[in-house]
């Protein structure tokens, strides 16, 4: 039928125009038998698309705007003359495209990445020049780390070498530069530097004096009301009585009620008697609101990927599992967030450093957050998937004596109808326009993208360009975009210890090459943050490869998700529901970041707001 009615049996509606990548002097060469040497002295004066665009380069500055694969939608290439010369007419359906290379031929594989990246080359002596100097090869000119320690280790050590001495100081900057690292799997015998035994001094935990912590711990203990005094009296008196079998508690507040304040009053007066106590979070913003805070998953090492039968990745025998065993009391902030199969996994940690059966080992724990709030996100989960992943579902939860607050302390008094409202909710390409309106202009990093595979075959499956295109979620794109004086988000835990955690929020003051200087929003001492380009791994298990990508670990922060903004505060906020919230707590969350009604402002397609709220994460 289909020919019959004469229809097309092949259509093309853009052109392709394959470029060449090779080496100097290696480009193909056809020849008959026995005119190999003519050939050969045809092709050395006989231009190919490759090196055509270097001498396009050298004579016309409006080329430099484009990269070599944008070149054949602005230029065409006279095969008679043997140039590239620019379109009087069409190029917008033609296409430039170039072979995909195997890595193992290593040489053409990073003169490739260099043509994706790199404007304007004259020369393939060009191509190699960076901050003018020549490397020796192409790939060098993507990762000499060695040379960079040695050629700035003087300012890298200044400060070192000013509190220790002349000799020590590189040594105690190598050191700080392999505890960098180590959040991303790295050691200095992987970057190919000297090694170093990691000093005790510069351990990633904060160190606290005891006679502050005492002060700190009774100024803030004589500011507790009533419902916060009483928590605190219960755990105070608990942590320290080995025989009570009852050392589980769950600390349930609506936003506001002051939960926070409660730990940080306990994290002092413990430590005060100098004794160690391990708070953490199930995000990083959230971890950075307690004295001393970090990840859970960084603290037990918690998989990324869980299911029932996870465990963690803490040895025993090691520093990380002394820490652990030495402790008073865990605080866990915004517990409902997890999924229960992290309480499973520490759980069970707790129980084998501890050798004991009782749940988490028989240690002090103190969960803390609200179910009215978000819940642990179930990709693709329905409903009953996503109740079912909470704690409260599970025989774990049982074991916890429920503690309250009530009161609310961050309304204002003439405000208490806001708090009550939201009690009652609680149980029933925007940044690239702001962007565009700041002044300066826009500074653009590329950054290097790779598939993680042991067959040399994905690359060419998956080339560059196709990893180029993606940004899946809680990654920053490809081409980032910023100016100075923009407001960015980190998306990974970069010190949690100094507050740099995913969702930090900061205001970019520099933009340098290779680094981006920022300051903390709300940040008193206006003490400037130095964020570096990291190795970043999807976390989407759904993809059928893996990539990584090397990047600044941020994104523009002129919106967010409701998710991402649990645990903040704001003075205003504008609500857009455009689309309607779809998960349980999500309109909480997002009206419970502000303290009063007339700091928030919510736009809608209609004044019919859906609030989704799973009533049976609610009931005990």
């Amino acid at each position: 039928m289909w020919r019959l009615n004469e229809f097309n049996l092949s259509e093309k509606s853009h052109t392709v125009v394959r470029l060449a990548v090779h080496l100097p002097d290696q480009q193909a060469i056809v020849h008959q038998d026995g005119q190999e040497e003519e050939a050969v002295a045809r092709a050395a004066t006989r231009q190919t698309t490759l090196t055509a665009w270097f001498e396009l380069n050298k004579n016309d500055q409006d080329s430099h705007n484009y990269l070599h694969t944008d070149i054949p939608h602005y230029y065409t290439f006279n095969k008679s003359v043997i140039k590239w010369q620019k379109w009087q007419q069409g190029g917008e359906q033609v296409i430039g495209r170039m072979p995909v290379v195997n890595i193992q031929d290593s040489e053409r594989y990073y003169l490739r990445l260099l043509l994706l990246r790199k404007l304007g080359a004259v020369s393939f002596e060009d191509l190699k020049t960076v901050d003018e100097i020549v490397c020796n090869t192409f790939q060098q000119t993507f990762n000499d780390i060695p040379e960079l320690w040695f050629r700035y280790k003087d300012a890298l050590s200044e400060d070192f070498v000013q509190q220790y001495s002349e000799d020590s100081g590189p040594q105690y900057a190598l050191a700080e530069i392999e505890e960098f690292f180590k959040h991303y799997n790295l050691n200095l015998k992987k970057l190919k530097l000297p090694t170093v035994h990691l000093p005790d001094a510069l351990s990633n935990l904060p160190s606290f004096d005891i006679l502050v912590e005492q002060q700190k711990g009774q100024i803030n203990a004589q500011k507790l009301n009533e419902e916060q005094k009483l928590v605190f009296d219960i755990l105070k008196a608990i942590y320290d009585n080995k025989e009570d079998t009852s050392r589980l508690f769950f600390l349930d507040g609506p936003a506001g009620t002051g939960k926070t304040f409660l730990y940080n009053t306990l994290l002092h007066t413990i430590r005060g008697k100098g004794h160690h106590v391990t708070p953490v979070a199930s995000t990083g913003i959230a971890a950075t609101l307690l004295n001393g805070g970090r990840a859970a998953h960084s603290v037990f090492k918690i998989p990324i990927v869980l299911n029932a039968t996870s465990t963690c990745n803490v040895k025993t025998n090691t520093q990380e599992a002394k820490l652990i065993c030495d402790t008073k009391l865990i605080i866990w902030n915004e517990a409902p967030m997890t999924h229960v199969h992290a309480f499973i996994a520490v759980d069970t940690l707790l129980q084998d450093l501890a050798n004991c059966s009782l749940p988490f080992g028989g240690n002090v724990i103190l969960l803390g957050g609200n179910f009215r709030q978000v819940l642990p996100v179930v990709s693709k989960g329905s409903r009953s998937l996503t109740v079912d992943s909470c704690l409260k579902k599970h025989n774990l939860w049982s074991k916890f004596i429920k503690l309250n607050l009530i009161k609310n302390m961050r309304a204002l008094e003439t405000e208490r109808k806001f708090s009550n409202w939201l009690l009652e909710i609680g149980e029933g390409k925007s940044g690239d326009n702001v962007l565009a309106c700041l002044p300066g202009e826009i500074v653009v990093y590329e950054a290097v993208d790779d598939i993680i595979s042991d067959d040399p075959n994905d690359r060419l499956t998956f080339p560059v360009e196709f990893l180029n295109s993606l940004t899946p979620t809680g990654m920053p794109p490809y081409k980032l975009n910023l100016k100075p004086g923009c407001i960015i988000m980190l998306l990974r835990n970069l010190a949690p210890t100094k507050g740099l955690c995913n969702g930090t929020h900061l205001i970019v003051t520099e933009l340098q090459r290779n680094i981006i200087e920022a300051k903390r929003i709300g940040s008193a001492n206006g003490k400037t943050d130095f964020i570096p380009q990291i190795p970043l791994n999807p976390s989407d298990s759904n993809m059928p490869f893996k990539f990584k990508r090397k990047q600044f670990p941020v994104r523009l922060a002129y919106s967010m998700t409701i998710n991402k903004a649990q645990r903040q505060t704001f003075e205003k906020i504008c609500l857009m529901l455009n689309n309607p919230v779809f998960s349980h707590g999500q309109l909480y969350v997002g009206f419970s970041c502000v303290k009063s009604f007339d700091s928030v402002t919510v736009v809608a397609p209609s004044r019919k707001i859906v609030n989704c709220v799973y009533q049976e994460v609610l009931i005990d």
